[in-house]
C-alpha cells in the first residue's frame, strides 16, 4: 500500500507541475475530474520481482547491489513515465484501452526483452572470460 501511496504522490506532483487540477487521497488521484487508484500492478514491482534472477550475478555481492539499485530505479523511471502518459492521454479522450493497456503491454515486453537481452550478454562476456583463462 504505501508504495501505491508514492507512486500516487509522484503522479500528483506531475500532474500539478504541468498545470492540471489535482486531487490525491492516498492511493487515489484525481485528476481534472477523473479518478484513479493505483494498485499493486501499477508499481511495476512484479516486474521487478520477476527480473530479479536475471540481473543478480556471482561477482559480488557490491555489484549486485549496485545492479539492482539501477534496475530498480530505471524500471521505475519508465513506470511514472508510462503511467503519465497513460493518464494525460486518457484524460485528453484516448480510450483506456489504446492509451493504458495497450501502452502496459508495450512497455512490459519492451523491459522483458531488455532484461533478457542484458542477461544473454552478461552470460556470453562471462563464458567469454573463463574461455580466455
Amino acid at each position: 500500500m504505501y508504495v501505491q501511496v508514492l507512486l500516487a504522490r509522484i503522479m500528483s506532483s506531475l500532474f500539478t507541475f504541468n498545470g492540471y487540477s489535482v486531487l490525491q487521497t492516498e492511493d487515489r488521484l484525481f485528476v481534472e475530474g477523473f479518478c484513479f487508484r493505483f494498485s499493486g500492478l501499477c508499481t511495476y514491482i512484479n516486474r521487478i520481482l520477476i527480473a530479479i534472477p536475471f540481473v543478480l550475478r556471482i561477482d559480488g555481492i557490491g555489484y549486485n547491489i549496485l545492479r539492482m539499485l539501477v534496475f530498480v530505479g530505471t524500471v521505475s523511471v519508465i513506470n511514472i513515465f508510462r503511467i503519465y502518459f497513460a493518464l494525460t492521454w486518457y484524460i485528453r479522450g484516448i480510450p483506456w484501452k489504446y492509451s493504458h493497456t495497450l501502452f502496459t503491454h508495450l512497455i512490459s515486453w519492451l523491459i522483458f526483452i531488455l532484461t533478457i537481452t542484458l542477461w544473454l550478454k552478461s552470460l556470453r562476456t562471462s563464458q567469454m572470460k573463463k574461455m580466455e583463462t
